[in-house]
């Protein structure tokens, strides 16, 4: 596995710095093919507290660099995430942790007819 991968970056929609308020629902990540094998999709990890991810979820569209947040977690609150590509068996080093808090999803109201 030692050149699968180019490299993998967490980036955009959330701050590195501490947890935050996301302003936006997405999880966003940069990828490049590097001389390895070609992937088979993201894996893109959740959990309450740093390095211990308990939601995972398998994302098969190799052309995705974006995923909601209310899809991966169960919910508001702070978040811990990470993401990192696969191709069978082999992972990439995850990507630097994200830290946010996310607010109570929007509601959608439907009106009874």
């Amino acid at each position: 596995m030692a050149c699968l991968y180019r490299w993998l970056i967490l980036a955009a929609c959330l701050v590195w710095a501490g947890p935050v308020q996301a302003a936006y629902t997405l999880i966003e990540w940069d990828w490049s093919q590097g001389s390895g094998g070609t992937i088979e999709g993201f894996k893109i990890k959740c959990g309450r507290s740093t390095g211990s991810y308990s939601i995972i979820t398998t994302v098969t569209n190799t052309a995705a660099r974006s995923y909601d947040l209310y899809s991966v977690t169960d919910g508001k609150g702070l978040w811990y995430c990470t993401v990192s590509a696969y191709n069978g068996p082999d992972e990439t080093t995850a990507a630097t942790e994200a830290i946010f808090t996310l607010p109570v999803p929007p509601m959608i109201l439907t009106p009874n007819p």
